[in-house]
């Protein structure tokens, strides 16, 4: 299994509120984990500002978004996460652009 994003970098034309999501296929195995030791999508520091982020509800975990307000112009950097038995995690480590 690989994690593939359909743009790499993302980029994000900015205004005062921000929301990206991640889908999986929904016949997919895998979902995005939404616990405190793992969560689907991770930024690293700097975040972005006011960054808030958790699975979509209804969509078992196919679906995962992250919310923020305006932030600096910059590369922001994040991982995703999917598991299907909620201990092996697979990883992927893209990248945001602000204007």
């Amino acid at each position: 299994m690989y994690i593939v994003v359909d743009q790499e970098p993302i980029y994000i034309k900015q205004n005062d509120y921000n929301a990206i999501f991640w889908a999986l296929d929904p016949t997919s195995p895998y979902y995005f984990p939404d616990t405190n030791r793992d969560q689907g999508i991770e930024f690293d520091s700097p975040k972005p500002t006011s960054l808030k982020c958790g699975a979509q509800p209804d969509t078992n975990g196919k679906t995962f978004y992250c919310t923020y307000k305006r932030s600096n112009k910059a590369k922001y950097r994040y991982t995703i996460k999917v598991t299907k038995d909620g201990t092996q995690i697979l990883k992927s480590d893209p990248t945001i652009m602000n204007d």
